[in-house]
């Protein structure tokens, strides 16, 4: 805001006491000075809840805003990297539409996992245990492993148990697929 216009917010008396050249209009340059750098952290606010805008050491908190904080570790990190992230956090809303559901789960860990194949099998194909879901995991997941539990946790639907599995690769033999099936619950 400039000088001027901090004038007309003054009383009318005030006002014509703030000619040029006047202690008052001194006075009012120095405000405008001293609300500049305000005024633009404002104006840039906007900018702070666009996930793709927003700088880096912002993007935790708008998890946490938009109900994802419970993806990220104690410390607020996210094991996908910062740039998975961002694009967590703008799919919030269909993450959210899809919460409890195998189709949830399977979108928040493919966007998780940069779009990694993930199999979830809730056993509706199968005559299975209908309150056990299966995740499959694709071969050079185990480091993020904790990150995924986390999301599992978050995002099952609360009466199900879940299996978290790794597949081990391709065995260079007969080509078939080997599974680790140690079953986890988040």
């Amino acid at each position: 805001m400039d000088a001027g216009r901090l004038a007309l917010l003054l009383p009318e008396i005030y006002q014509r006491a703030a000619g040029p050249g006047t202690p008052l209009a001194a006075v009012l340059d120095v405000m405008a000075d001293q609300h500049a750098p305000v005024e633009d952290v404002i104006e840039g606010f906007p900018g702070m809840l666009d996930p793709w805008r927003a700088p880096d050491p912002f993007i935790p908190y708008l998890a946490g805003w938009v109900g994802l904080d419970g993806w990220l570790t104690r410390d607020g990190d996210f094991e996908a990297g910062i740039d998975t992230l961002r694009a967590v956090v703008a799919a919030a809303p269909e993450l959210r539409r899809h919460r409890g559901t195998t189709e949830g789960l399977s979108l928040a860990l493919s966007l998780a996992l940069d779009g990694a194949p993930v199999r979830v099998d809730d056993g509706t194909t199968e005559m299975t245990d209908p309150f056990v879901v299966k995740v499959t995991l694709p071969p050079g997941t185990e480091p993020v492993l904790g990150m995924v539990r986390r999301i599992v946790r978050e995002e099952k639907a609360a009466h199900c148990v879940v299996e978290i599995a790794v597949e081990a690769g391709v065995d260079p033999g007969n080509g078939a697929r080997e599974t680790d099936a140690s079953p986890e619950e988040p």
